[in-house]
């Protein structure tokens, strides 16, 4: 007696979901972990305990009903065994010796403590904070409508690329667009600012290396400060209306490659692309001899600045948009010693850091730490092909929209193909 069709195609269909539910763990296991032996720190941050020279003590302060105290309780576990590491129990720690509820760590009396968002990577820069104050201390604005550092759930979150500065050396730390900047700033970068920066503020970067990558749908740079260092930003966005330079045929993004970058020094992209969206142009101004400049990235020959952007379809105005090969990163630079000092990188999107492009296109991230890198004036390093930058190039949402459909669709369309079998069957029958 031969199976039947049910039979036979059952076991494919249970094949096909274990499958899915395998790349869904693989690709979100570092944010769902539900395994209780599992250690759920960054690997970085065991290796850097296990290496104290005098032991790190945990203390947590927190409501029973916090949520998130039964996952700090899980990592206290995950890194007891480690010897210059000890846990003060929560039982130890409920009569509010601190101001605010969150996870303590001291060090040698020095105390660095989380009270909002909680992650292994946030727990990695509190450590590293507290153990390896020789990182290159990187304050980057907060506050200001600028992407979270440490959010890697929305698109729009800037946590993708905390992680990689935190493996490669860098102590991010936010800062306020208000205050004074603190003299331990090695580098800063204003990423996606909306509130306006006070031209003082800004007269504060000088002699600080910084990264600045634009909103291009706010003004939060003063034109005036833009003049005062050589750079031209106009009130416009970059159309791209070369399908093989757009990302899914949008005329507001780009793929950049070798061909898009002028030659430099540290900067390379080889083989590599950068993905960017909704973009700006920024001009060096050729007028200006108090600095050098250099237009670093330029989009298509066939590319251009509109300025009238509340047009339904757009087109280039001579002699008032910027047209063919429109510049979008620029690069400020001095003279001292008779040699270039690089001051500022302008970049004309923050996209560039955003997790969404990062999910796509790893390689955004470390180009941004090329930037990082020439201003810092380190040497350049090769970037090695890794399996981050053949990622499945979908976001979470797209993801999530594959999963069901094959969840739902797959079982809808055997049960569909084992009705039409029957009815055949039925009508032969007749």
């Amino acid at each position: 007696h031969s199976r039947s069709f049910e039979s036979r195609i059952q076991p494919w269909m249970w094949g096909v979901v274990l499958c899915l539910l395998n790349v869904v763990g693989l690709r979100y296991n570092q944010y769902w972990d539900f395994n209780s032996v599992r250690q759920t720190l960054l690997s970085e941050s065991i290796s850097i305990l296990s290496n104290v020279e005098t032991p790190v003590v945990f203390s947590i302060q927190m409501s029973p009903q916090d949520p998130r105290r039964p996952h700090l309780e899980k990592w206290l576990r995950s890194v007891e065994h480690l010897n210059m590491v000890q846990i003060q129990h929560p039982t130890q720690m409920e009569s509010g010796l601190h101001q605010e509820d969150g996870l303590y760590m001291d060090y040698n009396g020095q105390i660095e403590s989380l009270t909002g968002a909680i992650y292994p990577n946030t727990i990695h820069q509190s450590l590293m904070t507290l153990l390896d104050p020789k990182d290159i201390r990187l304050c980057i604005t907060q506050g200001g409508g600028e992407p979270n550092l440490f959010d890697v759930v929305e698109k729009d979150g800037m946590g993708l690329w905390t992680e990689m500065l935190l493996k490669n050396g860098y102590s991010p730390h936010g800062i306020s667009g208000h205050a004074t900047i603190d003299d331990s700033c090695e580098l800063i970068a204003i990423v996606g600012r909306r509130t306006p920066l006070e031209p003082s503020w800004l007269e504060g970067t000088r002699g600080i290396p910084t990264l600045l990558l634009l909103d291009p749908t706010h003004d939060a740079i003063p034109t005036e400060w833009f003049n005062s260092i050589g750079v031209i930003v106009k009130d416009d966005f970059v159309v791209e209306p070369n399908p093989q330079f757009q990302i899914a045929n949008n005329p507001t993004t780009l793929i950049a490659s070798n061909v898009n970058l002028q030659p430099h020094p540290t900067l390379k992209l080889e083989t590599h692309q950068v993905l960017l969206q909704t973009m700006r142009s920024i001009q060096w101004n050729p007028q200006h001899t108090e600095h050098l400049g250099l237009e670093v990235l330029h989009a298509s020959p066939q590319s251009w600045a509109e300025v009238d952007y509340q047009e339904e379809y757009p087109d280039p105005t001579k002699n008032v948009d910027i047209i063919g090969r429109v510049p979008i990163i620029v690069e400020v630079s001095t003279l001292e010693n008779n040699a270039p000092s690089t001051n500022w990188i302008i970049v004309g999107s923050s996209s560039l850091l955003r997790n969404h492009f990062l999910e796509r296109n790893p390689f955004n991230g470390h180009f941004a730490l090329q930037m990082l890198q020439h201003l810092k004036g380190e040497s350049p390093r090769t970037h090695e092909s890794t399996n981050e930058d053949v990622r499945i190039s979908l976001s979470s949402a797209e993801l999530t929209q594959f999963i069901w459909f094959w969840i739902t669709g797959l079982p809808l369309g055997l049960v569909s193909i084992v009705a039409s079998k029957r009815w055949m069957r039925r009508t032969k029958m007749k």
